[in-house]
């Protein structure tokens, strides 16, 4: 008997949640999108790391780049400027190895 009553009101519960299906649909979708910005965020933060300023002149700066994946304490910082003076440039050293 209290089984019943428990799935009868579980069953209540559902069907006047599924009258707001669609808007609690795109809260979740939002709140994922904002878990992802804040995680790029946090790992951002960790990292040191900086959003890169977009031109249309085609110059290319970097300043104490690194790879990500490498760990900071071994990592070489590369500083870099394309499209002033050059416009080509081959990176070679100890970060990746190739």
């Amino acid at each position: 008997k209290e089984k019943k009553e428990i799935e009868r009101i579980l069953a209540e519960l559902s069907s006047e949640a599924a009258a707001y299906r669609e808007a609690i649909d795109l809260d979740y979708r939002m709140l994922v999108q904002l878990d992802v910005i804040f995680a790029k965020a946090k790992l951002a933060y960790r990292m040191r790391a900086w959003a890169p300023i977009m031109n249309d002149q085609g110059r290319v700066e970097l300043r104490n780049a690194r790879h990500p994946l490498i760990d900071p304490k071994t990592v070489v910082p590369i500083s870099l400027r394309l499209g002033t003076d050059f416009d080509t440039m081959i990176i070679t050293g100890p970060n990746t190895g190739g």
